[in-house]
């Protein structure tokens, strides 16, 4: 029995009370789905998708009383670069609509994005028919929102089906997707780059995995604006470090950080960086080369930051060196990599 067999199929759903069917069925489903929260906004995972749900109270004018409305939100796995905007209301976004070339849906939805060859890929016939067969949905790069009026126990079960469905729909159509035009020189260097190296590349948004090691690595382009992204790249320890690790710019703001207790001799490395562990020997964490590393790092324009869970960097969009986003994973996980063997030394925990 599947997930939406179990969720719809089996479920004797009691009768809401009368003043309070939001919160009736809020109290119905979070337990059953494992969500928590509280009688307004329960959240959680549901078929590996962060889910959440709320009440939502609209005001209907003076004299005119509420509405009340459940949103049911789910997030996507990994975020969109496409602009993108579906809706059954109108907006005041200065772009045109796309047309999908699927009469009803075109009359019913208004659809948004950057480019229209791209919004028309991820939104293929699947993702159409479901959105004309179900309740009030708006789409965004970020995830969806499911509203459901007179929402009783039995119409919220069926939103969050439907949600989590449309959603991994969604996620599939994902590879059908071509990448960003201004991305699409990137989207070749890498290509040419990844050849016989392990690398997975997708295109909405333009991103590439590679297990470097025991180090999960990944650049992704991130969408600032209309036609204009940057480069994100992460390299994942193998597990968390426990230290409350704190590497960042020395420039990055905020409350400054103590200085290595064991200073390299680099002088860039203590100019450019600061950082702070909890019971380790940050000269230890740093040794001389992967500090001579962090330092290349940051003369070729990345911004690196590391915490328990991986080191990341930041890099601008730059057509100068093409190769440049994905060639830079290899030393940032060389720099993951030896903190976490530092990590792994009994000496080096103090």
């Amino acid at each position: 029995m599947g997930f939406f067999d179990r969720l719809l199929g089996t479920q004797t759903v009691s009768a809401p009370s009368p003043s309070a069917p939001g919160r009736d069925a809020l109290a119905y489903w979070a337990p059953r789905l494992a969500l928590v929260g509280d009688e307004e906004r329960v959240a959680g995972r549901v078929e590996g998708l962060d889910v959440s749900i709320a009440r939502d109270l609209l005001h209907l004018g003076t004299n005119a009383g509420t509405s009340e409305r459940l949103l049911v939100k789910v997030r996507f796995p990994v975020r969109l670069d496409l602009g993108l905007h579906i809706s059954r209301t109108g907006s005041s976004d200065p772009r045109a609509p796309f047309a999908t070339g699927h009469g009803a849906f075109d009359g019913m939805f208004l659809a948004i994005a950057d480019e229209a060859e791209r919004g028309r890929a991820l939104i293929s016939g699947e993702v159409t028919e479901r959105l004309l067969g179900g309740p009030e949905t708006d789409i965004a790069d970020a995830g969806l929102t499911v509203a459901v009026g007179l929402a009783d126990a039995a119409r919220l079960g069926e939103a969050v089906a439907y949600a989590v469905a449309l959603s991994q729909t969604i996620e599939r159509q994902r590879a059908a997707t071509p990448a960003a035009a201004a991305l699409r020189d990137f989207e070749a260097a890498w290509a040419s780059g990844a050849e016989g190296r392990g690398v997975l590349l997708e295109t909405a948004p333009l991103s590439a995995k590679v297990q470097l090691g025991r180090i999960a690595s990944e650049v992704r382009a991130v969408r600032d604006g209309f036609g204009q992204f940057h480069f994100e790249l992460r390299a994942a320890f193998p597990e968390p470090l426990g230290l409350e690790l704190v590497l960042r710019p020395q420039n990055a703001g905020g409350d400054a950080l103590r200085e290595l207790d064991d200073p390299s001799g680099e002088r860039a490395f203590d100019r450019y960086f600061a950082a702070t562990a909890r019971n380790a020997s940050l000269g230890a964490l740093f040794d001389m080369q992967t500090r001579s590393i962090l330092v290349d790092l940051r003369n070729a324009g990345l911004q690196v930051r590391a915490d328990d869970r991986a080191v990341t960097a930041w890099l601008g969009f730059r057509k100068d060196d093409l190769a440049a986003p994905l060639r830079h994973l290899w030393p940032l996980a060389a720099v993951a990599d030896a903190v976490a063997r530092q990590v792994g030394e009994p000496t080096q925990r103090r």
